[in-house]
């Protein structure tokens, strides 16, 4: 099949969309498929197109046309879907449309409660949205909270939709690599050290980040040598450097931004921590699950649907109290670690890899 994939991002942009998108295009490359990626963003081996309205529809049209897409999957952004519903008229009748929803929709400020936000989609968008995505025939999201909130808060109706989640593989991450880390970061004295990854873009990421350093300004009382480990950059850095300075933890949290490797940061991890307050699913979690990392997470969003509490990890109401209390005490039980991260590997292994995934998708291309 020739697949085109339109998305807002490539590679140019660290998050978990993108890395959505990519893994899935390899894997459904492996599996003899040609995979095109249609993109604004623009970058080497991509099809790029014009972000104005009515332009931007011609040109997908003209490209679509170009690659003779017998599935056009658009990802998370349902202004795309007018060039594909063109192409799928005007040249194609047998083409797919799929569409995958991978972010939660904005509806509050976590950073200013008392900031009123505009919701996307809210009104006669959300009657637009609704209209464009019946011309789809596949609605995908990698959660149910997504959609439920989608609903809730955008004034759209999806009633059909099949949930395929995020996906990871185990990496191995070279020896030498993680301990050029070590001595470059003063980690070889560390100990526990807690990772934590999340782009500084969003506030609901950046409020749970900014809950882990309060929590670390306690536990640094009984473990002083305790490393906080944050993965990622955007636009609220200097807030987090700030709440860092703020809470006397300067020396104990280290900024690594942007890692093209993230997994260095996972294997060395005592404890993986991820606090964000309204993620649609967390592939970073998954990815954790897979380097057999015990994982503390807020139970907020998506997260519960790929993590069962006291089974594959923790889940807790995310406030900087409960989040020490419950680190300080998974820490001094090591057995209980080893069980909670190998119960995590055992079910990612099983039922979240990639290769799991592509098939799912593959059935939606093939099975209409």
């Amino acid at each position: 099949m020739h697949i085109a994939m339109i998305t807002p991002q490539w590679l140019n942009t660290k998050g978990g969309p993108t890395t959505y998108v990519k893994n899935l295009k390899c894997n459904l490359e492996s599996k003899g498929h040609s995979v095109f990626i249609l993109t604004c963003e623009g970058g080497t081996m991509v099809s790029a197109f014009s972000n104005v309205p009515i332009v931007r529809d011609l040109q997908i049209l003209r490209l679509l046309g170009k690659i003779n897409a017998d599935v056009v999957h658009i990802h998370g952004r349902i202004h795309y879907i007018p060039g594909a519903i063109l192409y799928k008229i005007l040249l194609n009748k047998k083409t797919k449309i799929v569409f995958t929803f991978h972010t939660q929709p904005v509806f509050k400020n976590y950073l200013e409660p008392s900031k009123k936000i505009k919701v996307s989609h809210k009104g006669m968008k959300g009657v637009l949205g609704s209209f464009l995505l019946r011309f789809c025939d596949e609605i995908v999201s990698v959660s149910d909270s997504l959609v439920r909130n989608i609903n809730k808060y955008c004034g759209m109706q999806i009633s059909k939709y099949t949930v395929i989640q995020a996906g990871a593989d185990r990496v191995a991450v070279d020896i030498e690599v993680v301990d050029s880390f070590m001595k470059d970061n003063s980690l070889l004295n560390a100990s526990p050290i807690i990772s934590s990854i999340g782009v500084f873009s969003w506030d609901w990421k950046v409020f749970g980040h900014k809950i882990t350093i309060e929590a670390i300004g306690i536990l640094k009382n009984n473990y002083p040598n305790i490393k906080l480990l944050i993965a990622g950059d955007g636009v609220y850095r200097d807030f987090l450097v700030k709440s860092a300075e703020e809470y006397g933890v300067s020396n104990n949290v280290i900024f690594c931004g942007n890692m093209d490797n993230p997994y260095i940061i996972l294997e060395l991890a005592d404890v993986y921590v991820h606090m964000a307050l309204n993620e649609s699913l967390g592939l970073v979690i998954i990815e954790a699950m897979m380097a057999k990392k015990l994982i503390v997470a807020a139970d907020a969003g998506g997260i519960p649907e790929i993590i069962q509490n006291n089974k594959t990890g923790i889940l807790i109401e995310p406030t900087v109290s409960i989040l020490a209390n419950k680190l300080s005490e998974i820490l001094q039980d090591k057995a209980q670690c080893c069980i909670l991260a190998e119960n995590a590997y055992k079910y990612a292994s099983e039922n979240l890899n990639w290769m799991k995934i592509s098939e799912q998708y593959l059935s939606l291309y093939k099975g209409f």
